[in-house]
C-alpha cells in the first residue's frame, strides 16, 4: 500500500485527482487478482443453471409443480434466500476490479457492449420477440411487467445488472476518486470493529430497513417489486467492500470458523421464521394481502433476521472461498470465460437435454443427472463454436481476445476461416433455438411412467406452468 501510495505522490504534480484514483486503482487491480471471485462467479452461475433443469425435470418427469417435491424444496428454498443475493455481491466485486482500469467513459461503453447487446439478441432472437417486437419493445422498458410479461425471461439478471451498472456509477467514480474520503473511511471504520460485528450486523441493516419499507405490499418475482432494491443494495455493498479490500478480506479470515456456526443457526431459523414470529408469506413478501399488518415489531424484526440470514451465507461462503479458492486454477479460467454465455442459451440448451432424456424414458433420478450432463455439454461446445468469431464474442458477451491462444495468433487464414466456419454454425445453432423456443408450448415431451399402462401422456395437457424463477 505504500508503494502505491509513493506512486500517486511522486506523480500528484503533474496529475488530477481523477488521474491520480484512476493510477491507483489500475495498479492495484495488476497487482493483485482475487481468484476466488472467478471461482465463485462460476460456482454461483452454475449452481442457477442447475435449478433450472431441475424445475423443468420435475416439471416435466412428475409432472408436478417443483414447489410440491417435499425433498427439493427445503434446500432450494433456503438457497433462494443467499444465491442470487451473493452472486449481485460478486458481480459488484468484480465491477470494481474492472472499473479500477477504465475511465467512467470506457466502463460505461463496455457495459452496454457486455450486457445489453446480449440482452436485445437473446431478447428478440432467442426467446422469440421479433413475432411481435412493439409488443416486446413495449414490454422491456415497462416497469415491473411482471413474471408472465417480461420479455427477457431468465436473463432479468442482466437487465438489473445493466441497470444497477449505469445507476451507481457515479458512486463508482467517487469512490475511486476519494480513497481516503468519507465513504472509504466508514467502510474501513466499520470493517475494524472487534470480532467482524461491522461486517456481520451493519450491512443487514441496509437490506431490512428495504424489506421494511417495499417487502410487505407484494410478493417478490424475478428481481421486480421489493426484491429490485434489495439486491440493488447487495451489488452496492459488493463495490464499496472491494474499495477496502485488504480489511475486508483479513475480517473474513478472522471470522471463517465463527460463520460456520452462525450459518447453521441462522439456517435453522429461517425454516421456523414464520412460526418464529408470525408473519404469514415471510420469504416472497405481500402479507399485507393476507391481512397482516404492513409495519410492527414482529415485522421489522423478521425482515432484519431474514437478511441476517442471507448476509451470514453469503459471508461464509465468501470466507471458506477466500481460503480455499485464492489459487489459479485454468479449469476456473476456462468455465469463467464460458459461465456468461452458458447463462444466457442455458435454457434453450435444457429443453434440448430434456427432450433426449424423456425420449429415452430414463427415471427422475438418473435423468436429473444424464440431462444436467448433456446442457453442460451442450453449453460448452456452444460457447467453443461462438467464443472463435467477434460475433459470436459480441452477441453472446465472450470477453477474450480475438486470438487467444499463440496457435490461432500464427496463421491469419486459419482465423478467417475458424471465424466463417463460427458464424455458419452460430446461425444454424441460433436458428435450431428458436426452432425449439416455438416447441416449447407443444406436446412432444413424454413420460415414461403413466397412469395408464402403454399409453404415453403429453406432459404439457396436464402439467402446472413452471416460471423459471433465478
Amino acid at each position: 500500500m505504500q508503494t502505491q501510495e509513493g506512486f500517486v505522490q511522486c506523480c500528484g504534480e503533474r496529475m488530477t485527482r481523477s488521474e491520480q484514483g484512476l493510477a491507483t486503482a489500475q495498479l492495484m487491480t495488476q497487482t493483485e487478482r482475487r481468484y476466488d471471485v472467478d471461482a465463485l462467479r462460476v460456482i454461483l452461475f452454475g449452481m442457477l443453471i442447475w435449478l433450472h433443469y431441475v424445475s423443468l425435470c420435475t416439471w416435466t418427469q412428475e409432472p408436478t409443480a417443483l414447489n410440491t417435491n417435499k425433498t427439493a424444496m427445503p434446500i432450494i428454498s433456503v438457497m433462494h434466500q443467499w444465491r442470487l443475493a451473493a452472486l449481485f455481491v460478486i458481480s459488484g466485486m468484480g465491477t470494481a476490479f474492472a472499473f479500477g482500469r477504465r475511465t467512467w467513459q470506457t466502463y460505461l461503453e463496455e457495459r452496454f457492449v457486455r450486457l445489453l447487446v446480449p440482452l436485445l439478441f437473446a431478447t428478440y432472437v432467442l426467446l422469440g420477440g421479433f413475432v411481435d417486437p412493439i409488443d416486446t419493445t413495449a414490454r422491456l422498458f415497462e416497469i415491473f411487467p411482471g413474471i408472465g410479461r417480461m420479455p427477457y425471461g431468465h436473463l432479468w439478471f442482466i437487465y438489473n445488472l445493466l441497470i444497477y451498472s449505469v445507476a451507481l456509477a457515479p458512486l463508482f467514480v467517487y469512490v475511486r476518486r476519494n480513497q481516503d474520503g468519507r465513504l472509504a473511511r466508514c467502510v474501513r471504520a466499520l470493517l475494524r470493529m472487534p470480532f467482524g460485528l461491522g461486517l456481520l450486523f451493519v450491512p443487514p441493516l441496509l437490506y431490512g430497513f428495504s424489506n421494511i419499507l417495499f417487502k410487505p405490499w407484494v410478493p417478490g418475482e424475478v428481481g421486480m417489486w421489493w426484491e429490485f432494491p434489495r439486491y440493488f443494495l447487495y451489488f452496492a455493498v459488493g463495490y464499496v467492500l472491494i474499495s477496502a479490500r485488504a480489511e475486508y478480506f483479513a475480517v473474513l479470515e478472522r471470522m471463517r470458523h465463527l460463520l460456520v456456526a452462525l450459518t447453521i443457526i441462522m439456517t435453522f431459523v429461517y425454516l421456523r421464521s414464520e412460526w418464529i414470529f408470525g408473519v404469514p408469506d415471510l420469504a416472497v413478501g405481500g402479507w399485507v394481502t393476507q391481512g397482516h399488518p404492513a409495519f410492527s415489531l414482529n415485522v421489522a424484526a423478521a425482515a432484519y433476521t431474514l437478511e441476517l440470514h442471507a448476509w451470514v451465507w453469503c459471508l461464509f461462503i465468501f470466507s471458506w472461498a477466500a481460503r480455499m479458492l485464492n489459487r489459479p486454477n485454468r479449469w476456473v479460467a476456462y468455465l469463467n470465460q464460458a459461465v456468461y454465455c452458458s447463462y444466457i442459451i442455458h435454457i434453450n440448451m435444457a429443453i434440448v437435454a430434456a427432450a433426449i432424456v424423456y425420449r429415452f424414458q430414463l427415471g427422475y433420478t438418473s435423468g436429473l443427472m444424464v440431462g444436467l450432463m448433456i446442457q453442460t455439454f451442450l453449453c460448452l461446445a456452444f460457447f467453443e463454436v461462438a467464443k472463435l468469431s467477434r460475433v459470436g464474442q459480441t452477441l453472446f458477451g465472450i470477453k477474450m481476445p480475438f486470438a487467444n491462444s499463440p496457435k490461432e495468433a500464427a496463421s491469419a487464414w486459419w482465423r478467417r476461416t475458424a471465424s466463417v466456419l463460427s458464424v455458419a454454425v452460430l446461425c444454424c445453432s441460433v436458428v435450431a433455438m428458436i426452432a425449439l423456443g416455438w416447441q416449447l408450448g407443444k406436446k412432444h415431451f413424454v413420460v415414461p411412467d403413466t397412469s395408464q399402462k402403454g399409453t404415453p401422456h403429453a406432459v404439457f395437457e396436464d402439467a402446472p406452468k413452471i416460471v423459471f424463477e433465478s
